[in-house]
């Protein structure tokens, strides 16, 4: 397990594998490998309002970035490999699905600003 995050009464982690599983108490309900991957690093979520479209946004070791929607569907995958950047590990992400940014921290200190 490298991170976790909670949101719409499941429990998500990342696993060093590239996928997330979903949880529901002590049981895992899914499981989601992100395409192409390296380890899950970081997750951020964000539950749907009125204003907007919530969801699932992580981060992998690689430098990729994938978007899930509250159905859990992929709505969107990115590289952020073109950025720079001495090590591509997102470390951290967080997404503010109101202004459709997505911030995005390197474990080689760089961060990293996106538009969904």
């Amino acid at each position: 397990m490298t991170c976790i995050a909670y949101m719409n009464g499941c429990v998500f982690t990342g696993a060093s594998t590239g996928e997330l599983c979903v949880w529901q108490g002590r049981s895992c309900v899914r499981v989601l490998k992100a395409p192409n991957s390296g380890s899950i690093s970081s997750i951020h979520v964000s539950p749907s309002s009125e204003e907007f479209t919530g969801g699932l946004c992580a981060g992998t070791s690689d430098g990729r970035l994938h978007m899930w929607n509250e159905k859990l569907e992929l709505w969107a995958s990115y590289s952020i490999l073109s950025y720079g950047g001495l090590n591509q590990c997102i470390n951290s992400v967080c997404w503010d699905p109101p202004s459709r940014r997505i911030l995005v921290g390197l474990e080689s200190c760089d961060l990293v600003e996106l538009n969904d």
